[in-house]
C-alpha cells in the first residue's frame, strides 16, 4: 500500500515525554489524576483540623482579574493612538509645557464652520494650524470679509477653519519656530522621559507576569489536587456499592428526595460565606470542669485558697455591658452572611437589593463591583448590613 504524505499532518506530533520517560515532562503540564487503587485511599479526617481559622473562599467569578485586564487594555490604548506613555501617566513633559506657551501667544479664537466643541473627536488646535500653514503655504492667504476685515480661511479636518488676521501675522513671521514643535519631533528630555516610562512598566509586568503564571501554575496544580480526591471519593463509593448501580451526583443526594427544593450547593455557599464563630466568647461551667486532687486540697486545707479560687472564677465572667457587643456583633455578621450569599449570584454591575448601609445613607444604588458595591470600593470600607428591617431579613430568608 502506498504511503500517503497528507496523511502525515493529521498524526499526532512526538512529545518529548513519549522518550521513555528519560526527557521531563514541561512544568506547567499537569497529567491528569490516574485511578485510584481501593487499597492505596488515605481516609479524609473529617473530625478535626489543624488550624482554626475558616479557609476563605477561592473567588470564582470572572471580575477577579478584571480590573488588571481593564489597565492592560489602556495601556495598549496608548500606545495604539501612538501616545506618549509617560504624558498619560501624568509626568510633566517639556513639550507640553512648550505647546501651552505657544497656545497662549496666540489673540484670537477658532472659529470653524461647523462649529466644533469639547466633546469633538479630533478638533482642530493651533498646532494643527502651525503645521498646515508650514505645509501649505499657499493656501494659507488673507482674504477679505463683508464687513471690511481681512481674514485666513482654509480647509482643516473636514470643517472650514478662520483664525484672525493678528493671529495669521504671527504664524507667518516665524515666530513660533523657536518652540521647535513644527515639524513635530521629541524632545530629547521627553524621549527620556518615555524611555524611563517604559522601562518603569517593563519591570513591573515582569512581577506581573511572574506572579500570573505562578496563580496560574498553582491553580492547575490544586485542580489536579482536587480531581485526585473526587476520583479516591468516588472509587471508595463505587467499592461500597459493589454491583448496585451507580450512586446519584453531589446535587442529588438521598436527602434531596424528602425536599426537592433543597440545594446543597447553595447550603455550602452560604455556610462558606458566614462569618465564623468566635469560641473565645463561650463560657465553660465549673461543674463541668473535673478539679484537680491539688485543687480539691487547697480548696479544703484554707479558706483563703478557697476565696481566691472564687474570685479567679469571677474574674473570667464577662461582665454585663461586655455580653452585649458578641449579641449585636452575631446579628450583623447574620445579615451580612444572608446578603453576602445573594451577592455571590450576581454578576458585575447588578443591583445588590437590600441596599449596604452606606448607600442607604446616601440614597444612592447599590451597585456590585467585586466583593463590595462600587461605592464602598471607592472609599475603600466594607459592606455593612446593620440597618436590615425584619421584613428584608425575612426576604432574604425565604430566598
Amino acid at each position: 500500500m502506498a504511503h500517503n504524505p497528507d496523511s502525515d499532518q493529521h498524526k499526532r506530533k512526538r512529545d518529548i515525554s513519549d522518550d521513555n520517560g528519560n526527557q521531563p515532562p514541561h512544568a506547567d503540564r499537569i497529567p491528569q489524576p490516574p485511578p485510584p487503587q481501593s487499597g492505596n485511599i488515605v481516609p479524609i479526617n473529617y473530625l478535626s483540623k489543624a488550624h482554626q481559622v475558616k479557609l476563605k473562599l477561592i473567588q470564582g467569578d470572572s471580575d477577579t482579574f478584571s480590573d488588571v485586564l481593564t489597565l492592560v487594555n489602556e495601556y495598549e490604548g496608548v500606545l495604539n493612538r501612538h501616545e506618549s506613555l509617560a504624558a498619560n501617566l501624568g509626568a510633566k513633559l517639556t513639550g507640553s509645557r512648550l505647546l501651552k506657551a505657544m497656545e497662549g501667544a496666540f489673540e484670537g479664537s477658532i472659529v470653524t464652520t461647523p462649529p466644533q466643541t469639547i466633546f469633538s473627536s479630533d478638533p482642530v488646535t493651533w498646532l494643527d494650524i502651525v503645521e498646515f500653514a508650514k505645509a501649505k503655504p499657499a493656501e494659507f492667504v488673507l482674504t477679505p470679509t463683508p464687513n471690511g476685515t481681512r481674514s485666513c480661511q482654509f480647509p482643516l479636518k473636514g470643517v472650514q477653519v478662520e483664525i484672525g488676521e493678528d493671529d495669521w501675522r504671527l504664524i507667518v513671521s516665524g515666530a513660533l519656530d523657536r518652540f521647535k514643535l513644527v515639524p513635530p519631533q521629541p524632545l530629547e528630555e521627553d524621549e527620556m522621559a518615555e524611555l524611563a516610562t517604559l522601562e518603569i512598566v517593563e519591570q513591573r509586568l515582569q512581577i506581573l507576569i511572574k506572579k500570573a503564571d505562578e496563580v496560574a501554575r498553582r491553580a492547575r496544580q490544586l485542580n489536579y489536587h482536587l480531581s485526585g480526591r473526587k476520583a479516591s471519593i468516588h472509587a471508595r463509593r463505587a467499592s461500597q456499592s459493589g454491583s448496585s448501580p451507580s450512586f446519584q451526583a453531589v446535587n442529588q443526594s438521598m436527602g434531596s428526595g424528602a425536599n426537592p427544593g433543597y440545594d446543597l450547593h447553595a447550603d455550602l455557599l452560604q455556610q462558606f460565606l458566614a462569618p465564623s464563630q468566635s469560641s473565645s466568647h463561650r463560657i465553660s461551667s465549673v461543674g463541668s470542669i473535673p478539679p484537680t486532687p491539688n485543687a480539691m486540697g487547697t480548696a479544703t486545707s484554707t479558706p483563703r485558697n478557697s476565696i481566691q479560687q472564687q474570685a479567679l472564677l469571677g474574674s473570667n465572667r464577662p461582665s454585663p455591658g461586655y455580653s452585649a457587643e458578641p449579641v449585636v456583633r452575631d446579628i450583623e455578621e447574620e445579615n451580612r452572611a444572608l446578603v453576602t450569599a445573594k451577592i455571590e449570584k450576581l454578576a458585575r454591575g447588578d443591583v445588590i437589593h437590600p441596599p449596604c448601609d452606606r448607600c442607604r445613607r446616601l440614597k444612592t444604588q447599590c451597585i456590585k463591583h467585586l466583593t463590595a458595591c462600587q461605592g464602598c470600593t471607592k472609599k475603600h470600607a466594607r459592606c455593612v448590613w446593620k440597618g436590615l428591617t425584619e421584613e428584608e431579613v425575612a426576604w432574604l430568608k425565604g430566598e
